[in-house]
């Protein structure tokens, strides 16, 4: 698999991903994607083309322009409104054209008078063999959106192109790309949708429309993926040095190459990809950090890509990893520094982190668990469901301390051979060697035996974890509120390092990393007399080597220096402290918990119960910029010096590398303590929403729901496992959102998940109905009706045809029509006739079982055999006498 390829399938909101270079004989084309959706291959198709990327043996797809095309048995990835947004991108190579003539990449569109649904392919232009770029999304013949491009191509050359739709319900959210260039003036041939539906029942193709009838593509394609999501705004000249726009594997004009073989995904260039550098130990303002800056992520005011600790503390990294669990942020990565240094100063002592280990990550499965067990002995008479009080340890001194409760999960004979840890317990000096378990039916005690790992050692060390992330991403701000030790590993770190197969560490840093903010030291404009600031001084060497070593750190350091939180400028009068609101629940939330298990060991706290907000500025900057006169620079690319032996340091205005500039606030100090206390009040989003009633095919649906926690900016839907699109203009206030849309067109039982646009919380309703919106009538049989027979029924409808019908005679039970059709209007069945005598029937439409019909009266007669044992022709009784019944 390629470069290209990896890329593509590691994109999110990828839908579908066919790489066309399937071998001859293959009836369908293989979806890479996890949709799994193989379209089924008809007409001129040549497979194992010559591939159209540089440098790629993957081979690609021809299609002959007249017949060629592929069809989707399932189309449900394709079934969208137009207030869903959608890319498709591809690489092509266009053998012919005439003018006019249209070739679809892929198209779910109706082929006849209406023409509703989507499209996205080429167009020829009005001389031959040139084409550009169009998209159009109908309603029907005249209504919709249809954008073409300026960007004119030639046949016979590669282009790697992109169509994209951002489910805004006007041609200002189609986008056009050509070799990794925005087209800035597109024809919009019309913008009159209107709100009106584009669903439709058509079936989805490559290369073609409608029942495969027509918009055959003329030409060779390579790589065609399909995505739930639209694509990022072009790039801008403030933007030069990014790689390109993630997630769509677009580079740059200037450096753009068909194949892209070293493309890396990136985020949106708006947004930073952070990387947090973290003593997590001693004092507890780190904890604080942590949680600020995974709020900030679920904001969509940064993406959070890993986590790396510089503590030597056992269980620096479990702590970082019970806040990410908290904040549901589980896919982002945490590595652990697994030196014997970084002691200085007490700095790998903790009155929180072991505690916050215990009570969050025992047992977790992306940390093998903070306690080991193993069973000695395993006593007599115990039984499944007891919960054994372990003994001995001292348990935290906090409100929180607790001692170990296992749990027994199987026995054998009345001896333990299982248990679970139902509480980890919270201790200043655990429980250790072979424990005697209490038995609670006076039986023979069991022995157990509690082992605490050596927790940092199950995570990846940290400069691996760092050269991954760096390799990985551009964008990229580290945000150091620890110790320099893994930044200057970094630095100095060579080539395939490890075997990674990677850069050096200097030329990955110079590449993707656009600063160091660095919460350590003092600006020269604040001093505190001789003494080296906390984390420089723990370890000063590797601080020395940033700015004085061979090579030195090659993009600007930005530091947040200790003054930047003095208020007034004047350390005599005090901290910006902050701390959690009250109310928050120390039981779930690991933030609370650690403050309340700092104060309880003896942490220590100013007179306001709070601590610094010494990484204030830092944050502030990585989520708000330089914008809203919060900030200021107090020194821009200025020279650095610190004492390799004592971490003092000092810096001027002089320019020097590398460019090492100071952040100073123009915030208030009490506008900063809101801005960090409102963040360590935030809580994760919880959104429920209400399962719709029985909805009419097409028609608008109101969509109701709640949240709690963090507030939703947007919201996005889908109808049962369909793709993600905007939801229309929804109200989110007090607790309630709610947004109208349409209601899809297939008909029987659907749900809707809701999910919040930037913090990616998903919530999924119950099953619902999707009805017709049939007015349905049945007209009175009048023709010769037998009993025991089969007879036609048939009548009329409105709205949509019914799909089927159930019957039932006079007020008995219903059951499905026989040979049901409806076309045009008109609908028609048969059923068994009922009995001798009068009767009527009821038609009800099967997917809409509130929509029925009933007929007027009419005769059942009875079969010819029988006839002549009730009448004579003068109405006379048989066999019943000579009287005649006038």
């Amino acid at each position: 698999m390629t470069s290209y390829s990896s890329n593509v399938l590691a994109t999110p909101n990828l839908l579908g991903f066919w790489m066309l270079g399937d071998a001859g004989g293959s009836t369908t084309f293989a979806d890479s994607s996890s949709s799994g959706n193989a379209p089924i291959l008809h007409g001129g198709i040549t497979l194992g083309a010559a591939g159209l990327a540089v440098s790629d043996a993957t081979k690609a797809a021809t299609f002959d322009g007249s017949s060629g095309y592929a069809s989707f048995a399932t189309s449900s990835v394709f079934d969208i409104e137009f207030t869903q947004p959608w890319t498709i991108e591809a690489i092509i190579n266009v053998a012919a054209t005439s003018p006019n003539q249209e070739g679809a990449l892929i198209a779910k569109q109706v082929d006849g008078s209406n023409y509703r649904g989507f499209c996205a392919g080429i167009f020829g232009t009005s001389l031959s063999n040139e084409f550009i770029l169009e998209c159009v999304l109908l309603t029907d013949a005249t209504h919709g959106i249809y954008v073409k491009g300026s960007q004119v191509m030639n046949t016979g050359t590669t282009y790697h192109v992109l169509i994209s739709y951002d489910g805004s319900g006007t041609a200002a959210g189609v986008a056009l790309w050509v070799d990794g260039v925005v087209d800035t003036s597109p024809s919009i041939v019309f913008n009159n949708l209107g709100g009106a539906t584009i669903r439709n029942t058509a079936t989805a193709n490559i290369s073609a429309r409608g029942a495969g009838t027509a918009l055959y593509f003329p030409g060779t394609i390579q790589y065609l993926a399909f995505y739930g999501a639209s694509s990022p705004d072009g790039l801008t000249s403030t933007q030069a040095g990014y790689e390109g726009n993630w997630p769509y594997n677009i580079k740059a004009a200037a450096d753009y190459c068909i194949g892209l073989q070293g493309a890396t995904p990136v985020s949106d260039p708006s947004v930073p990809n952070v990387i947090i550098d973290t003593d997590m130990a001693g004092d507890i303002d780190d904890m604080s950090d942590v949680h600020m800056m995974c709020a900030l992520a679920m904001q969509g005011k940064l993406n959070l890509i890993g986590v790396v600790t510089s503590s030597s503390n056992a269980d620096s990294a479990s702590v970082v990893q019970s806040i990410l669990n908290f904040w549901r942020l589980t896919t982002v990565p945490v590595y652990a520094y697994q030196g014997s240094g970084n002691t200085a100063n007490g700095a790998a002592n903790s009155d929180y982190t072991t505690q916050v280990a215990l009570r969050f990550m025992a047992g977790d499965a992306t940390n093998e668990g903070c306690i080991a067990s193993s069973i000695s002995g395993g006593g007599t008479l115990n039984q499944v469901g007891d919960v054994l009080t372990v003994p001995g340890g001292t348990v935290a001194s906090g409100v929180l301390g607790r001692t170990t409760k296992l749990t027994i999960s199987s026995v054998s004979s009345g001896a333990i051979t299982g248990f679970s840890i139902s509480d980890a317990g919270s201790y200043g000096t655990p429980p250790s060697g072979t424990i005697t378990l209490p038995n609670l039916h006076g039986g023979t005690a069991a022995t157990v035996t509690l082992t605490y790992t050596a927790r940092r050692g199950n995570y990846t060390n940290a400069l691996s974890g760092l050269r991954q992330l760096v390799s990985r991403h551009d964008n990229v701000y580290i945000l150091g509120i620890g110790f320099a030790t893994n930044f200057a590993a970094l630095l100095a770190s060579v080539a395939s390092a490890g075997g990674d197969g990677l850069a050096s560490g200097v030329s990955m840093i110079a590449g993707n990393v656009k600063a160091l903010l660095w919460a350590a030291g003092f600006a020269s404009s604040c001093t505190y007399g001789t003494t080296a600031e906390f984390n420089m001084n723990v370890d000063p060497v590797s601080a020395n080597a940033l700015v004085s070593g061979s090579p030195v750190w090659p993009t600007p350091i930005i530091q947040c220096g200790v003054e930047t939180v003095v208020v007034n400028n004047n350390f005599t009068t005090g901290l910006a402290d902050i701390k959690p609101p009250s109310g928050l629940n120390p039981t779930t939330n690991p933030m609370a918990y650690a403050y309340a298990e700092y104060q309880a060991n003896g942490g220590t706290l100013d007179s306001n119960g709070a601590r610094p907000f010494y990484s204030g500025l830092a944050i502030l900057f990585l989520s708000e910029g330089m914008g809203g006169g919060h900030l200021y620079w107090g020194t821009i690319g200025g020279t650095e010096t610190i004492s390799a032996s004592t971490g003092t340091n000092s810096n001027t205005n002089a320019g020097g590398t590398p460019p090492w500039s100071t952040l100073r606030k123009k915030i208030s100090d009490a506008a900063l303590v809101t801005y960090g206390e409102t963040l360590l009040g935030e809580l994760p989003e919880v959104i429920t929403i209400t399962t719709p009633g029985t909805q009419t095919a097409g028609a608008s649906m109101t969509v109701v729901g709640t949240y709690a926690g963090m507030t939703p900016s947007a919201l996005d839907f889908a109808f049962d496992s369909g793709s993600y699109g905007a939801a229309p203009s929804p109200t989110i206030s007090g607790g309630n959102f709610s947004f109208t849309t349409f209601a899809p067109v297939g008909l029987g039982s659907h749900t809707i998940s809701v999910r919040d646009h930037i913090t990616d919380v998903v919530i999924t309703s119950g099953s619902f109905i999707v009805n017709s919106g049939v007015a349905i009538a049945v007209t009175t049989p009048n023709g010769l009706v037998i009993e025991g027979q089969a007879f036609a029924i048939s009548g009329t409808y409105t709205g949509l045809a019914p799909t089927g019908a159930n019957v039932k005679v006079d007020s008995g039970s219903y059951a499905t029509a026989t040979g049901f059709s409806a076309s045009g209007g008109n609908w028609s069945a048969s059923i068994t006739a009922p009995a001798f005598g009068s009767h009527t029937v009821t038609v009800q439409e099967a997917n809409a079982t509130s929509t029925t019909a009933t007929s007027g009266s009419f005769m059942v007669s009875v079969a010819p055999d029988n006839a002549a044992l009730i009448y004579s022709p003068y109405n006379w009784a048989v066999g019943g006498g000579l009287g005649a019944h006038h």
